[in-house]
């Protein structure tokens, strides 16, 4: 008899606690969902002052450059034709001769076109050259 009783209860209880949890959720001042705001990058780091960091990758597809700056945020950068590049006195100055130098330090002044962070110029300050990896061989 006590089978009966305790089974019945126990889901009872459980169809309430599902119940009290399909509730709209939480939301604050009026809001319909949270928006963090964005970064306010052009006042911290100006793009008269430039940006700081470790070269991360280039990606010559999408014309990009990325740098970690000294938080650890990673911070990309578009490049065109105009960009220029000091620092490497051996090669041409373009960007894709950044390509396999990743964890060099650079130095990038950028402007803003229409929200996009686009370089005008790139200063290599120390160059560090990454090794091929090895591909083993089975």
């Amino acid at each position: 008899m006590k089978r009966f009783t305790i089974f019945p209860t126990i889901c009872l209880v459980a169809g309430l606690m599902s119940f009290a949890c399909q509730r709209g959720g939480v939301k604050a001042a009026n809001e319909s969902e949270y928006r963090p705001h964005p970064a306010p990058i052009e006042e911290i780091y100006g793009p008269d002052r430039g940006m700081r960091g470790e070269l991360v990758r280039v990606n010559m597809p999408m014309k990009t450059v990325s740098l970690r700056i000294e938080n650890g945020i990673v911070q990309t950068f578009k490049f065109d034709s105009k960009t220029g590049l000091t620092g490497l006195s051996d090669v041409k100055p373009e960007v894709r001769n950044l390509m396999g130098k990743e964890g060099s330090e650079i130095n990038v002044k950028w402007e803003n076109r229409d929200g996009t962070k686009v370089a005008k110029d790139i200063e290599v300050t120390q160059v560090i050259i990454v090794p091929k990896k090895r591909r083993a061989s089975y």
